[in-house]
């Protein structure tokens, strides 16, 4: 009896245990009309080879840190996470030494009409250099893919102040006329004025050429008259400084030119009532 018992556990056994389930796949024969057919025994508690939980990185998380570094805005399609790129470092270099440049102007005195300035010289080569730096951060900025909001904060402030700084000194040497700053200083209000009007509505109107031919003449204007501040009195003198004195006056038309058609871009967004 014991026997039997034994025998017919074991079987009850052997029924109940899970039996491998068996997998049908069909191949493709090279004779036609003829399948033939394979059974690959798969085991139901052995899982197909696969990665680690642990050492699988979500999907999500994969696809936000490509989004977080894409900026279709800029020429290779990646923005700078951080502030501190090289195009901003050397704007605000820029800004920093503009008031060292103003203070080394005041302190070194132009030629007595007598004699060529030397030290002059130093100061209109130092006021070149910084109007150079803003060629170079827009450059790093572009080439490098670093163009942040913080960037174009910050760009356009500093190169007004490199403008309005040079010239209230000229205007305290006598260089330049006051209509000159009174129009460049207008022009800078409204315009900043009228950027914050349409910005308001979700509009943006890019910069157009003639806002980047203003600020560039502007500055050759300026480095060419501090360039006669170092000359001493004759023929060579008079000329150069008819000549930069026409440049400037062409920059004052580039700039009342430039803000009358940033007007007339966004005069319709003026008249639109909410």
């Amino acid at each position: 009896m014991d026997e039997q018992k034994t025998i017919e556990h074991g079987a009850e056994a052997a029924v109940k245990k899970p039996k491998p389930k068996s997998t049908i796949v069909r191949e493709k024969n090279t004779q036609p009309g003829i399948a033939a057919v394979s059974v690959q025994t798969h085991h139901p508690r052995k899982p197909a080879n696969r990665r680690p939980a642990a050492k699988r990185r979500p999907k999500s998380a994969v696809k936000s840190k490509v989004n977080a570094t894409k900026d279709p805005t800029t020429k290779t399609g990646l923005r700078s996470s951080s502030v501190w790129t090289a195009a901003n470092i050397v704007t605000c270099i820029r800004v920093l030494f503009i008031p060292v440049w103003l203070f080394v102007a005041e302190a070194v005195p132009a030629s007595n009409g007598n004699t060529f300035s030397f030290a002059a010289l130093l100061v209109a080569l130092f006021y070149m250099a910084i109007s150079l730096t803003d060629k170079l951060d827009g450059y790093l900025a572009r080439s490098r893919g670093e163009i942040t909001t913080f960037g174009k904060f910050l760009d356009p402030i500093a190169d007004k102040l490199v403008v309005l700084v040079a010239l209230s000194f000229l205007l305290e040497q006598h260089m330049v006329n006051s209509w000159v700053l009174l129009v460049i200083i207008a022009r800078e209000f409204l315009v900043s004025g009228l950027r914050m009007v349409i910005a308001s509505k979700g509009v943006v109107i890019a910069a157009s050429e003639l806002g980047k031919w203003k600020t560039a003449i502007t500055m050759i204007a300026i480095s060419g008259l501090l360039v006669v501040r170092t000359l001493s009195a004759g023929m060579i003198f008079n000329v150069l400084m008819g000549f930069f004195q026409i440049v400037m006056f062409a920059a004052v038309l580039l700039t009342a030119w430039s803000g009358i058609d940033y007007f007339i871009k966004g005069w319709r967004y003026l008249l639109d009532e909410e």
